[in-house]
C-alpha cells in the first residue's frame, strides 16, 4: 500500500510483518545515489527579540540535492527560554507555512520578529578559522545556553551553565553528510553527538524492549501500528519523540530530557555515540529540559505536554477480562468463581463478544440480553465492584445503525480527501472516530496497557521495561496483561505473572479467544499465591493513590526505575527486572 499525504508528509512502500500487518521495517532503509542527501546550511543573520528571550536566525541552504526531493532553501530558527528549565529550539521553512501538531492539543508559545540586531559574538576557541564566530544565547536564571556556531555548514549546541557538559551538539562533521541539518519537503535530518561513556538513554518508544536503558546501534521506528507486543524492537502503537538522558559525570545521576515534537513518521537512529532524527515531514521543534534529576525533568516535561490524568480510587483493584465469554452466564460464573475463592476483584469487563455483530453500543439479544446485563452490572454495584464494557474505534457503516447516522450527523469522523476515511475491522467496513494508539500528551486524557502480549516467560520479562517507558512518557497509568494474552498460559507462569503484576499500577488478567481459561481461581497454586499478593496490593492501596496523586500533580511515574530513587548510583542505570 503507497501512503500520500500532504505538505511536509511523504509516501512510502509498507513492509508486511509474518502475521499479515502493514509496518514500515525502516522509514529510510532506501537506495541513495553516490550523491549526499543533502550539504548543510549557512547562517546569513541573527537577531533577538524585544524581550531578549528569543534569538532568531535566518539560515540558507549550501546547495542543492536531489535525493529524497527538493531541498527547502531558506529556513527559520528560533531558540527560546520559555521557562528558566524549558529551552525551545524551533527549525522551519521561511517560505512556506508546514504541518505542526495543533495549538488546541498542546499548547506552545509564539514569538515575536526579531530585532535587526545581532548579539555579540565570540570567537570559537576550536576552529581557527577567522569566519568562524559564535553567538551565545543564554538567561541568567536558566542553567541552559545556546550557542550558534557560524561554519559551514552551521551547527548549535545546548550547555549546562552550572558544569559545562553539552546535553546536545549539532555541530557537523564535514566528511560525514549524515551529521548535516537536512530539510527536504519530505524529509527531515538532525543530528546529535552524545557522549557514549557517560551517556545512559530512555525512552523513545513505543517499541518491545529487552531493557530500559536503550542499547546502542539500533533504529528505533516512530510509526503507529497494531501489532503485537511480543514483536521485539519493532513500531507499536504509540509515537513519543521524548528521551532522557542520565549522565554519569560530571556529576552523578545529573539528567536532562529532550522532545522531537513532530508527529510524523521517522526513524531515530542511536549508536551510542550520536542520535540522528530522520523524519518524514512537519517541523523541527526541539525541548530541552534542565531536570538536573530524573524527578525535574518529568515535572518539567508534563508541565508542557499535561500532568497525566488522575484515575479513580477503585481503578487501583484488580480486573479481569477475557475476550471470548460466549455469554452472560459464562461472565457471572467468573465473578462468582472469584468470591468463592476469596481472590479480590474490583472490576469485570467484557471484550466484544456482548455486542450485535461487533458494533458499538449495542448488545446481542441473545447471549447478552439488555435485562440480564442490567442484572449483572446491579449485582456487581451491589458489591461495590464495577463493570467495563470494551470498545473499539470502528463504526459500522450501515445506515440502521444509530451509532453511525449519530456520527454522520455530528461529523465526527476522520477524513481523507473530504471524505470520511474508511477502513476495515470486526463489524466489517467502517469509519473511525479515533485511533486504538497514543502520542505526545495523551496521559492528560487516557490510560494504557502495553498491548497484545503473549504468555511467555520473555514477555513477563519485557513487561517491566514497557511499563516503566510508558511513565517517562507521561501515562503512569499502565500494565501489561497479566499471563499472557496470545497461546496457552500455564499454571507457573501465570503464578509468577501474578506475583509482578500485582504491583503494576494498572492490573488486570486477559486473554484471547480460543486459549484456555487463565482465571486466578482456576489452579490452586496460582490462587493462593493470588490471595496473598492482591491481599498486599489492596493494603496499598492507599500508597498506590498517593502515588497517583503525585503522577498527576508533578507528572511523576507511579512505577519508577530504580535510578529516579538513587540517581547517584549508577548499577542502577541498568535495573529493570
Amino acid at each position: 500500500m503507497d501512503l500520500e499525504i500532504g505538505r511536509g508528509e511523504v509516501g512510502w512502500q509498507l513492509n508486511r510483518f509474518d502475521d499479515g500487518k502493514r509496518s514500515p521495517d525502516k522509514l529510510f532503509a532506501l537506495t541513495t545515489n553516490s550523491e549526499p542527501i543533502g550539504y548543510g546550511y549557512i547562517v546569513r543573520s541573527v537577531g533577538v527579540d524585544s524581550s531578549g528571550r528569543t534569538l532568531t536566525a535566518h539560515l540558507q541552504l549550501i546547495k542543492r540535492s536531489s535525493d529524497f526531493g527538493p531541498d527547502i532553501q531558506n529556513l527559520n530558527l528560533t531558540a527560546s527560554f520559555e521557562t528558566k528549565d524549558r529551552l525551545r529550539v524551533r527549525i522551519t521553512d521561511a517560505d512556506h507555512k508546514r504541518w505542526e501538531v495543533h495549538q488546541e492539543f498542546i499548547p506552545r508559545e509564539t514569538h515575536s520578529s526579531p530585532r535587526s540586531s545581532l548579539l555579540g559574538k565570540r570567537s570559537s576557541t576550536s576552529l581557527p578559522s577567522s569566519e568562524d564566530k559564535r553567538y551565545f544565547h543564554t538567561n541568567t536564571i536558566s542553567d541552559l545556553s545556546f550557542t550558534l556556531h557560524n561554519t559551514t555548514p552551521f551547527g548549535f549546541t545546548i550547555t549546562r551553565c552550572s558544569s559545562g557538559d553539552v546535553l546536545f551538539d549539532t555541530s557537523p562533521k564535514n566528511d560525514s553528510p549524515d551529521t548535516f541539518l537536512i530539510c527536504k519537503d519530505q524529509y527531515l535530518q538532525l543530528s546529535s553527538s552524545l557522549p557514549a561513556n557517560r551517556s545512559s538513554i530512555y525512552g523513545l518508544g513505543e517499541h518491545t524492549k529487552r531493557t530500559l536503558k536503550l542499547k546502542y546501534n539500533q533504529t528505533l521506528t516512530l510509526w503507529n501500528a497494531d501489532i503485537r507486543r511480543s514483536n521485539v524492537d519493532v513500531n507499536l502503537y504509540g509515537s513519543h519523540p521524548f528521551y532522557m538522558d542520565v549522565r554519569s559525570h560530571p556529576g552523578l545521576g545529573i539528567s536532562h530530557g529532550v522532545l522531537l515534537f513532530n508527529s510524523n513518521g521517522m526513524d531515530i537512529v542511536y549508536t551510542g555515540n550520536r542520535i540522528t532524527y530522520k523524519v518524514v515531514g512537519g517541523v523541527i521543534d526541539l525541548y530541552f529540559f534542565a531536570g538536573p534529576v530524573p524527578e525535574l525533568v518529568m515535572e518539567q516535561y508534563t508541565e508542557l505536554i499535561g500532568r497525566p490524568a488522575p484515575m479513580p480510587y477503585w481503578s487501583f483493584g484488580f480486573h479481569q477480562c477475557r475476550w471470548g465469554y460466549k455469554d452472560i452466564t459464562e461472565v457471572r460464573n467468573v465473578v462468582a468463581g472469584y468470591a468463592k475463592a476469596q481472590i479480590p476483584l474490583e472490576v469485570m469487563w467484557t471484550d466484544i463478544d456482548y455486542m450485535d455483530g461487533y458494533k458499538d453500543f449495542t448488545l446481542d439479544p441473545v447471549n447478552y440480553p439488555l435485562d440480564q446485563m442490567k442484572k449483572l452490572v446491579d449485582a456487581l454495584h451491589h458489591n461495590d465492584q464495577k463493570f467495563v464494557l470494551i470498545l473499539d474505534p470502528g463504526i459500522s457503516i450501515n445506515s440502521s445503525n444509530e451509532t453511525y447516522k449519530r456520527g454522520m450527523q455530528a461529523d465526527v469522523f476522520f477524513k481523507c480527501d473530504g471524505v470520511p476515511y474508511r477502513g476495515e475491522v470486526w463489524p466489517g467496513k467502517v469509519y473511525y472516530p479515533d485511533f486504538i494508539s497514543t502520542f505526545v500528551g495523551a496521559g492528560k486524557y487516557t490510560a494504557h496497557w502495553t498491548g497484545d502480549n503473549a504468555a511467555t516467560w520473555d514477555d513477563l520479562a519485557y513487561s517491566i521495561p514497557g511499563i516503566l517507558s510508558s511513565g517517562l512518557f507521561g501515562i503512569p497509568m499502565v500494565g501489561a496483561y497479566m499471563c499472557g494474552f496470545a497461546r496457552n498460559t500455564t499454571e507457573e507462569l501465570c503464578r509468577r505473572w501474578i506475583q509482578l503484576g500485582a504491583f503494576y499500577p494498572f492490573a488486570r488478567d486477559h486473554s484471547e479467544k480460543f486459549t484456555i481459561h487463565q482465571e486466578l481461581f482456576i489452579w490452586d497454586s496460582v490462587a493462593a499465591t493470588a490471595k496473598k499478593v492482591l491481599g498486599l496490593r489492596y493494603r496499598l492501596l492507599p500508597y498506590f493513590y498517593t502515588l497517583m496523586f503525585e503522577a498527576h500533580t508533578k507528572g511523576i511515574p507511579i512505577a519508577r526505575p530504580l535510578f529516579f530513587s538513587f540517581p547517584e548510583d549508577t548499577n542502577t542505570y541498568t535495573i529493570d527486572s
